[in-house]
């Protein structure tokens, strides 16, 4: 079984809400689940960590895996960060403050960042969490990614009302 990759109708989703470009990506880690569709958005800046771009570069453009479902990816090409940072960079989208952190070592991935936007009390988690499912972290390490979610868990002026998982259904 092939699987098309949602490009189309995730820029689709995009112009639902909003007539303005995009601006800024920011690639929470390597996968190509993540960082594939960079390519989508021309002149936008990409962020991530720089272990993350050094990673890109190793997998290189998209391309049909030995060991997971095919997906169609299209024409897509290898689209990498333009800005990147060692532990941590915020990020503004007009008025809001988004802090994006390097979470300090193996979790889901060797590359890992977390997206906090403290006035929303939103935290994006990349893959570090999965809604419904438990993580993969065949890339990473079981006792990094529990110190993180510890780590983030555990503040309690900045605990997350709401956390985006790794296949978040739409609030409401």
């Amino acid at each position: 079984m092939l699987h098309r990759a949602p490009d189309q109708a995730y820029l689709a989703a995009i112009a639902s809400v909003t007539d303005r470009p995009v601006r800024t990506l920011i690639n929470t880690h390597h996968h190509g689940d993540h960082t594939y569709g960079n390519c989508l958005f021309a002149g936008a800046t990409i962020v991530a960590h720089e272990a993350t771009r050094t990673e890109m570069i190793n997998a290189g453009p998209p391309q049909p895996l030995p060991f997971w479902t095919p997906i169609d990816w299209g024409e897509l090409s290898l689209e990498l960060p333009t800005l990147t940072y060692t532990d941590q960079v915020t990020v503004w989208s007009d008025e809001l403050r988004c802090e994006v952190r390097y979470v300090g070592g193996p979790a889901h991935t060797t590359n890992d960042s977390i997206v906090w936007l403290p006035e929303r009390s939103v935290l994006f988690c990349g893959d570090l969490l999965f809604h419904g499912g438990t993580p993969f972290l065949l890339m990473g390490s079981v006792t990094g990614a529990i110190e993180v979610l510890e780590t983030c868990s555990s503040r309690s002026a900045r605990r997350p009302s709401c956390p985006v998982t790794a296949a978040s259904p739409a609030p409401g």
